[in-house]
């Protein structure tokens, strides 16, 4: 993922959670602190995403991919319908067209997992214990590193980024790879 791109990726996200945290109540921070301080180790690996689903074209470069950030970052309903603690993470999930690797289904959303919502539909449904953890970071580096780590010579299953928030700022970044099996 090129650098502007997470950049841009990473802004959208601390603006998001920080409109959560101004139009939501105040004990979101204490809440959300909570969260990711005793859940992180007890996370069950699996998940199931709402928010957003797009096809996006990555050879176009960055502007599809920030175009639905933006579109999650402008989904208010959704961020405010949350339990405060489910928007501590924030995904990125890319499935790669097999035939074309160019092209992916992006969805951005939270984890609905044990507190599914009828007014969200499931957009995605995975087991992180299906992926690689290729890149992890607790200081400001993005999403970038991690997808210059990725082996290319390999073809994409999908990818997997999981932005741990804490009070509006990202504070974590992890991405799990899953490679195509070879047939």
């Amino acid at each position: 993922m090129p650098l502007g791109k997470s950049l841009a990726v990473t802004l959208l996200i601390t603006a998001a959670i920080w409109s959560m945290a101004f139009f939501g109540s105040t004990a979101y921070v204490g809440q959300a602190q909570a969260f990711v301080s005793d859940n992180r180790a007890a996370a069950d690996s699996s998940l199931q995403l709402i928010g957003i689903s797009e096809s996006v074209d990555l050879a176009l470069g960055d502007d599809e991919v920030i175009a639905v950030w933006q579109q999650f970052y402008d989904m208010t309903a959704l961020h405010l319908s949350l339990d405060r603690a489910q928007a501590a993470r924030v995904y990125g999930y890319y499935r790669f067209d097999r035939v074309d690797p160019n092209h992916a289904s992006l969805t951005i959303g939270y984890d609905s997992s044990g507190d599914h919502r009828a007014d969200f539909p499931v957009l995605a449904q995975l087991s992180r214990d299906d992926y690689q953890l290729v890149f992890e970071s607790t200081d400001s580096q993005d999403a970038t590193t991690a997808w210059a780590q990725l082996d290319h010579s390999r073809p994409l299953h999908s990818v997997l980024e999981e932005y741990e928030l804490d009070a509006g700022e990202v504070i974590a970044t992890r991405v799990y790879v899953f490679y195509q099996s070879i047939d």
